[in-house]
């Protein structure tokens, strides 16, 4: 009798564990399955120089974002640059910045880095990385990052510039 109650008892215990087991799996699954795949995005910018200095300055301009975000409206850049130094016989420069993107629904803040080099007397190209640093509104909680290219015209103090990563 009391060997059966021990029998009876380690089923109940291997029923119980093996439930619990299958719980834990279905919640693992269910939360990898319901994260957001990364969606591609691509971003637009046309801009002026407001401030040129000769370590530092301002845009202003337009963007308009397709992809995983549909969005366009007003954007403001800030940007830092290094000294110059050489790359091989060319000299290159080094930016990093924050570009903040304004639509009726929310804010996007951008930062990045990349490194500057000239293309002809008067013209920069620009490469490096973006991502996303902070959201509001409708954006908030997106996170994203990608790389960028920019084309700098220093006659008509013109930007522009083009984003493309992914969004989560």
């Amino acid at each position: 009798m009391w060997g059966a109650s021990e029998e009876q008892g380690a089923d109940r215990y291997d029923r119980v564990v093996g439930r619990l087991v299958a719980l834990a799996i279905v919640l693992v699954v269910g939360s990898a399955s319901a994260a957001t795949p990364p969606r591609s995005v691509t971003i637009q910018f046309s801009l002026r120089f407001t401030v040129q200095n000769t370590s530092s300055g301002s845009l202003a301009g337009t963007f308009r974002a397709t992809g995983a975000i549909s969005a366009s409206g007003p954007v403001a850049e800030n940007y830092i640059l290094s000294l110059p130094r050489l790359r091989g016989q060319q000299p290159v420069e080094t930016v990093a910045g924050l570009s903040t993107l304004n639509t009726t629904t929310g804010v996007v803040t951008i930062v990045y880095t990349g490194i500057v080099s000239s293309a002809a007397p008067d013209v920069t190209v620009t490469e490096g990385s973006w991502a996303i640093s902070k959201t509001s509104g409708h954006f908030r909680g997106l996170r994203g990052r990608g790389r960028f290219s920019a084309v700098v015209n220093l006659t008509t103090r013109t930007m522009v510039k083009r984003y493309d990563g992914v969004v989560t």
